[in-house]
């Protein structure tokens, strides 16, 4: 399996974003035998610390949060023709720009 290193620093969008984070068969014992990783009471991710993620770099993190860029998305975003932006996909798109104007400008250097 290949996962993404994506520069996050202290972003979180995607911990925080009202998307669920559906659970592989193989990864449900470890997270109480649910389909989704459950949700503070903020709608925060139950694993987002103030550090970050508690589970970042062990085998435990589910497969998902080891996968997602929110570049990936932004490229998603850009090539529908920009649309609209609803609540749920905002702070990600965001999140994405910021990261690929970071890269552009570490490129042009």
């Amino acid at each position: 399996m290949s996962y993404v290193n994506v520069p996050c620093g202290t972003c979180r969008a995607c911990c925080r974003s009202p998307w669920f984070v559906k659970l592989m068969d193989w990864e449900k014992e470890f997270h109480g035998d649910v389909d989704v990783v459950p949700k503070k009471e903020n709608g925060d991710c139950i694993y987002l610390e103030g550090d970050g993620c508690s589970l970042f770099g062990k085998s435990n993190r589910p497969y998902v949060c080891k996968t997602f860029d929110c570049r990936v998305k932004v490229k998603e975003w850009e090539a529908r023709g920009r649309p609209e932006l609803d609540e749920k996909l905002s702070p990600v798109i965001w999140a994405g720009i910021r990261l690929i104007g970071k890269k552009r400008d570490l490129d042009a250097a």
